[in-house]
């Protein structure tokens, strides 16, 4: 995660804690940040429909209390203050599939399968309430969330693709890859094509780099072919979060 991002989500945080009451000055001091700092983030959040003018001050959007849910998970060590700062204090019921049938009212526990968010009746690390009724595979809100949801973050094996100088994606025909992948992911041309021969369809070819980290976040094991640059670009942002990564070089 790049550090516009990081400081967007703290500034973020601290209009959800504040709100309405938000002074970009008590931001700036808290944050070490300076106060045109704060103020171009709170235009850039404004402008992304993250927060909205309420009287004198700003509050958090339901877009915004998504976004901080979605980027709590590449900030891990920010997750448990958001759960109990933010989500308990903001009317927002986020939306998970059940694993079976389930009532309103009934409690649930949260969990990741498969990278998506599961729901199942019982007590788990995460739990809430379903906020309405849902069969076996059908969607589900759930409302006044305690805990974290337990997820161990998922490995990645990164194939590099020589240049067609060197041999290119024939090199990899007769490649012994032995892991046990969830994704395959293309992040250019050259990846999709190295992928094909060691007969593999790539699942992940659009917005690779992004869709292979989030997919290790949410607990899948991704197999990425690439060429050295964009291999060397996902190693560089997985470099400091919780994500294991292997490097292959033909």
């Amino acid at each position: 995660m790049t550090s516009v991002v990081d400081t967007k989500f703290r500034v973020l945080k601290k209009v959800a804690k504040r709100q309405p009451r938000v002074r970009q000055v008590d931001i700036a001091k808290e944050l070490d940040l300076t106060p045109q700092a704060v103020s171009e983030h709170i235009k850039l959040l404004k402008k992304d429909n993250l927060i909205e003018r309420r009287d004198k001050g700003f509050i958090v959007t339901k877009k915004g209390i998504q976004w901080l849910i979605n980027e709590s998970k590449n900030l891990r060590e920010f997750s448990e203050d958001i759960e109990q700062n933010i989500v308990k204090q903001t009317p927002y019921s986020p939306i998970a599939i059940a694993e079976e049938d389930i009532e309103k009212g009934d409690k649930v526990g949260i969990f990741m399968k498969e990278g998506l968010l599961r729901a199942e009746k019982g007590e788990k690390s995460a739990y809430g309430y379903a906020e309405t009724n849902a069969e076996e595979g059908e969607e589900i809100e759930i409302t006044k969330i305690s805990g974290i949801v337990d997820l161990e973050p998922g490995k990645i094996l990164a194939i590099e693709v020589p240049s067609p100088k060197k041999g290119g994606s024939e090199k990899l025909k007769s490649i012994k890859i032995e892991f046990n992948e969830d994704k395959i992911a293309a992040t250019d041309e050259s990846g999709y094509i190295a992928a094909k021969k060691t007969k593999r369809e790539p699942d992940i070819i659009f917005g690779a780099k992004e869709a292979i980290i989030d997919a290790a976040l949410k607990g899948l094991n991704v197999l990425a072919f690439g060429t050295k640059n964009a291999i060397e670009e996902l190693v560089k942002e997985t470099k400091e979060m919780e994500i294991e990564i292997e490097r292959h070089k033909s």
